[in-house]
């Protein structure tokens, strides 16, 4: 018998009704509150309005992505809402190096423009060590494309590689605060 003492949950919803979300979502972008890299005062390597974006859209997004939250938080027997949210648009070469969103919350990024064929996903790195070579264990979702939405804890560091496309990956990330 195999138990498994410790786990770390990631949700993948499809979002529904995605054709109409995807066009809702992107205009919420403010382009002129995108900061790209070279134009910020941070160590940022990707183009995003994070820490500058308008707080009044977040209940439009929630209730854009209602039933897809609705399903996620089913799933993890919780009660959510947006705590805050940016857009990220990664360029070629831009990437976002490895970070966390703290403790105590979900994180989540939607693929608002993404091409499977062209680009990666956001890649996780395990809390917990390989157990026989000491090293870090990665975890990279499988079948992720436009529309979905991927649900994480917060405390997980994670990363994107280089965008080696001409063509921009854009994701709306957000973190939820859990209502137990």
């Amino acid at each position: 018998m195999i138990d498994i003492m410790f786990y770390v949950p990631i949700y993948h919803v499809a979002v529904n009704d995605w054709n109409r979300k995807k066009e809702i979502l992107l205009s919420f972008i403010d382009h002129n509150k995108l900061i790209k890299p070279a134009d910020s005062n941070r160590d940022e390597h990707i183009t995003t309005d994070y820490h500058n974006t308008d707080n009044n859209k977040i209940h439009l997004i929630e209730n854009t992505l209602k039933v897809d939250l609705d399903e996620f938080a089913k799933a993890a027997d919780t009660k959510t809402s947006i705590h805050s949210y940016w857009f990220e648009k990664a360029d070629i070469h831009e990437y976002h190096p490895s970070h966390n969103h703290g403790m105590g919350l979900y994180s989540a990024v939607l693929y608002l423009e993404y091409d499977k064929d062209l680009h990666t996903p956001v890649e996780f790195i395990s809390p917990f060590l390989n157990l026989v070579n000491g090293k870090h264990l990665h975890y990279i979702p499988q079948d992720v494309q436009e529309g979905s939405l991927l649900v994480f804890p917060s405390a997980i560091n994670h990363f994107t590689h280089p965008n080696k496309s001409l063509k921009p990956r854009t994701v709306l990330a957000f973190n939820l605060n859990i209502h137990e």
